[in-house]
């Protein structure tokens, strides 16, 4: 091709010079996919976010059930010894009560922190605690003395292990 088609080319069959204007269909229709563009971009940014705070809600819910949980397998864990306590007519060894009632009482103050419902259930839990406190501190004195396991305090011990499996269904 030479020098003067190539420069007919871009001058027109006139000779005029060339505006660089595009149609006005190819604009609109440019324009248009622009704010396509723009506008799938927004909704993927909002889906996003929206998709983070859902994240960030489930690993919240996610470490309550998992408080939750080692709060029951705790008091399960008590009252448990407390049963094979009971068996075995030998009391549960104080450093092994006050290591229970340690972390149980540690773990319901992570519990308190979370909303009204939560401090509910933790009052309850704290009130379940002291029962079962109370009921193996007076197992450890009977057994000192000899006696046996009131029938009452059995009917306690299973009234806390309900009480506890209606607040871990929650």
């Amino acid at each position: 091709m030479s020098d003067l088609q190539h420069s007919q080319m871009i001058l027109g069959p006139e000779g005029s010079d060339f505006r660089g204007r595009i149609n006005h269909r190819l604009s609109l229709i440019f324009a248009s996919l622009f704010l396509v563009v723009v506008l799938v971009g927004g909704l993927s940014l909002y889906f996003a976010r929206s998709i983070f705070l859902s994240t960030d809600n489930i690993k919240r819910e996610s470490e309550r059930i998992d408080l939750a949980d080692r709060i029951h397998g705790t008091i399960h864990h008590l009252i448990s010894d407390m049963q094979r306590s009971i068996l075995r007519g030998t009391p549960i060894p104080v450093a092994e009560q006050k290591s229970y009632l340690q972390e149980l009482h540690a773990l319901l103050e992570l519990h308190q922190a979370g909303s009204e419902t939560e401090r509910d259930v933790a009052a309850e839990m704290d009130k379940i605690i002291a029962d079962l406190s109370s009921l193996s501190e007076r197992w450890v004195r009977e057994a000192r003395v000899g006696r046996e396991v009131n029938p009452q305090d059995l009917e306690t011990l299973e009234s806390a292990e309900v009480r506890i499996r209606a607040l871990a269904h929650r």
